[in-house]
């Protein structure tokens, strides 16, 4: 994963929590942020999965919280005895 500024994903320079205000991403700055390449966007929004996203014309925008939230839920943890376990 590439690494990005603390202002490219939304993060505040005094704060260690994200910046929630209305920040909409294009794909192609969803790609980079996620590592997930855009025909894996692309199919999952024909597929209706994947991280939610907002339609206008044709612009596809996806919202910093829903991506983060995408990420939280898909988090795979190691337990010691136990393998990988989803939280």
């Amino acid at each position: 994963m590439a690494t990005l500024s603390r202002q490219e994903v939304g993060l505040t320079p005094n704060h260690e929590e994200f910046s929630m205000e209305e920040r909409y991403l294009t794909e192609q700055e969803v790609a980079r942020i996620t590592s997930l390449s855009l025909s894996k966007l692309r199919s999952d929004r024909f597929k209706g999965k994947g991280i939610p996203y907002y339609k206008i014309g044709r612009s596809v925008r996806y919202s910093m919280r829903d991506i983060v939230q995408y990420l939280e839920v898909h988090r795979i943890s190691h337990v010691r005895g136990r393998g990988c376990v989803r939280e």
